[in-house]
């Protein structure tokens, strides 16, 4: 049985407001689930990028100058929910575009979710200044508009 992210999100806040207890068992999530506790999600949507917003450039070599690829877009989240476009068609044809867009997923959930930052917008635009950043294959960078 698959959970609502966003039914979870909504009743979590609630009991957060109100105080009252609420239980993972009571949505069908076993309760040894690897679950994350954060308000927060994203789903993938076509974006209109002339506001601001957050890039993820795939770099295949971090250790030689060379060519990066923008693999994703992301907007500021809207109640808990970051929209992001994904962009295989921006690699080369001799690059598997599948494992590419799965490590931008796990980029995406780790820093959007599962760090469970109060404000994880702000700690992305952080990340985008970060010497990890640099010395990954997936850069973050903050596009303004």
């Amino acid at each position: 049985m698959g959970v609502d992210k966003q039914d979870l999100a909504r009743r979590i806040e609630e009991a957060l407001q109100t105080g009252r207890r609420i239980r993972l068992e009571d949505f069908g999530v076993p309760p040894d689930a690897d679950v994350s506790l954060s308000l927060y999600t994203w789903q993938e949507s076509r974006l209109d990028q002339t506001q601001s917003h957050l890039k993820i450039y795939y770099v295949p070599d971090i250790e030689h100058e060379g060519p990066s690829f923008v693999i994703a877009a992301i907007l500021p989240p809207e109640y808990y929910v970051f929209r992001v476009e994904l962009f295989p068609a921006t690699l080369p044809l001799e690059m598997d575009p599948v494992p590419i867009i799965d490590g931008v997923k796990r980029e995406l959930d780790y820093y959007l979710i599962k760090l469970r930052e109060a404000d994880p917008w702000k700690y992305a635009k952080y990340h985008c200044t970060s010497v990890s950043n640099f010395y990954s294959h997936y850069q973050w960078a903050l596009a303004i508009r």
